[in-house]
């Protein structure tokens, strides 16, 4: 080490003088004697200036050689090569890096705060790599960019955007020019609380704001770590589990049974067809629809009696409401689901194959639906159908199937005076109206509907002491799901009593449902809580929801009465 150190000395020295020597010899050569005569003096002068652009040349050549040995003497091969702060700088610079980092643009949350960034860069080790903060609490969000496993969520969705070039300037000067940023309607405070509230559950919880469209939490439970898919066997491991399926964004792309928060669509209906005086009696026997043999009962056996419109509605009873579907008849509540975004099917067979609701979203082209779907929410319905499959489906059960992002969407409805806004996720982007539901007037009456929920009702307990008022309807829907073998991950097979057929053995699921809006005096969020195998609504899904509300208005995403009160004397 001594000898190539000690010669590296004597060259840097040697390049030194000489380019000293050059220097020198350049200005003494710009002084012409004055005892000259004319004509020599020109010729000598011409001579002169051919040498002085030699020297020049050699001088600017020795200070090119001398500043590459510098460099490779000592930052490449010498003492400081091994310097931390030095490694970094240099691989940061490095473009092989930069391009492997993908160079794409930052993704905030609506606060458009370094601080509160949902997808940026970190430094990790000597390379710049692709970062999710947020990490299992907004996986299915943000998604991740992989070059294994491909693309998902934001990334995805907004691929285009995030390879761009933020400008011309930024692609003369780099050969992989930095993309641009994204602005999101998202908070990540409240994706955070609504990710923390499904911890060791399985469920999901959407947050939108119904004035615009925007989504402001979706969070899903079980997730991944967005990190961690690099790590060896993980994407094996998360894939593989079909129990929990972390990979699966239930927010949008998982059909539930909505239970009885799909009678604030049938209430709806009610309304705008007059039939909100009606009046069932609702017995221990239950209510059988004409021609099935088949009673519908009320949950726990209970008994209402005589009970009206607004108090089975507060009460969620299943007999009245089933009664009301088909006084109502399968055209009318056909009609107003569709005016809900939901899809109408004709028959048992069409509602099993999942569809994309490609037209849902308020985006440019369809890299939104591609990214999130969301599976297209729809129900059974024609002129043909059984009474039972009519009154059943009116309690939410049967052929209906629901995502969390569509139940939002008809609590949003109630909450925005009729209009459904198109879900967005740029904070930007202009509104869009999907559709007019329901008149300002019937809007208003199913608001006052929710708003009893929450005081009298099924969510009474869960609401009591509140900090803020709220709206809602509660849920609880039962529905079949195949059991899977948690050794194996396999599904357990049994015999068919009647068939003899191995197929997989099957259980009853009983998942949890809030959906709603708040304050209920000025609504400015609207919600949907699932919680697979939860139990009751009203116990589980919306004490969920209060901790979300409440969160909202202590980071300033809700107003408070009191506030709401000064604003309107202004």
């Amino acid at each position: 080490m001594i000898v190539p150190a000690v010669l590296s000395v004597i060259f840097s020295l040697g390049l030194i003088l000489l380019a000293v020597f050059l220097f020198y010899s350049i200005l003494r050569a710009g002084h012409r004697t004055e005892q000259e005569p004319e004509d020599i003096s020109s010729g000598a002068a011409s001579a002169s200036r051919w040498l002085r652009r030699l020297r020049i040349s050699f001088l600017v050549l020795c200070a090119v050689v001398l500043g590459f040995h510098s460099y490779w003497a000592f930052f490449v091969a010498g003492p400081l090569a091994e310097d931390k702060t030095y490694i970094t700088w240099r691989e940061s610079r490095d473009p092989r890096n930069r391009r492997r980092a993908g160079l794409r643009g930052w993704v905030f949350d609506r606060r458009d705060s370094v601080d509160s960034a949902l997808i940026r860069y970190r430094l990790e080790g000597a390379n710049i790599t692709r970062d999710y903060p947020l990490q299992e609490a907004g996986a299915h969000l943000t998604g991740y960019k992989d070059l294994l496993w491909g693309e998902a969520g934001i990334e995805k969705a907004y691929d285009d955007l995030l390879t761009s070039p933020a400008s011309a300037f930024n692609t003369l000067v780099s050969a992989a020019p930095v993309g641009k940023d994204l602005v999101t309607t998202i908070d990540a405070q409240l994706q955070r609380t609504a990710s923390m509230q499904l911890a060791g559950k399985r469920g999901a919880v959407v947050v939108l704001d119904p004035r615009t469209g925007g989504i402001l939490a979706m969070a899903s439970s079980p997730a991944f770590s967005p990190r961690e898919l690099s790590t060896d066997g993980y994407w094996q491991k998360i894939s593989a589990d079909k129990i929990n399926k972390p990979l699966v964004n239930r927010a949008t792309n998982e059909y539930y049974l909505p239970g009885s928060s799909f009678k604030t669509v049938v209430a709806a209906a009610a309304l705008v067809y007059g039939l909100d005086r009606e009046e069932f009696i609702c017995g221990p026997g239950g209510f059988t629809p004409p021609g099935s043999g088949r009673p519908i009962r009320d949950d726990g056996g209970a008994v209402h009696g005589r009970i009206d419109f607004e108090r089975a509605f507060a009460l969620s009873c299943n007999q009245y409401f089933a009664q009301l579907g088909l006084k109502l008849g399968a055209a009318r509540l056909a009609e107003m689901a569709s005016l809900f975004g939901i899809h109408i099917d004709k028959s048992p067979e069409e509602s099993r194959k999942a569809m994309i609701a490609y037209k849902l979203w308020n985006g440019d082209g369809d890299g939104l639906a591609q990214a999130f779907g969301p599976n297209e929410s729809r129900v059974m319905l024609n002129s043909k159908i059984f009474s039972f499959d009519l009154a059943i489906q009116s309690i939410g059960q049967g052929y209906a199937q629901m995502t969390p992002l569509q139940m939002a969407m008809i609590a949003a409805a109630a909450a925005n005076n009729g209009q459904i806004m198109r879900p967005k996720l740029e904070l930007n982007r202009e509104p869009k109206l999907l559709s007019a539901a329901m008149s300002p007037d019937v809007a208003a009456r199913l608001r006052r509907l929710c708003i009893g929920v929450v005081k009298a009702g099924t969510a009474r307990a869960a609401f009591a002491g509140s900090s803020v008022s709220a709206g809602g309807k509660t849920g609880t829907a039962q529905r079949e799901v195949i059991v899977y073998d948690p050794k194996t991950g396999k599904p357990v097979m049994v015999t068919d009593r009647q068939t003899g057929k191995q197929e997989a053995k099957r259980r009853l699921s009983i998942d949890a449902w809030f959906i709603g809006f708040a304050p209920a005096e000025n609504p400015q969020l609207a919600f949907a809580v699932v919680v697979e195998d939860g139990g009751h609504g009203g116990a589980v899904a919306a004490p969920i929801a209060r901790e979300v509300i409440e969160k909202a208005a202590q980071i300033g995403l809700v107003s408070r009465p009191q506030q709401i009160a000064s604003q309107s004397r202004k």
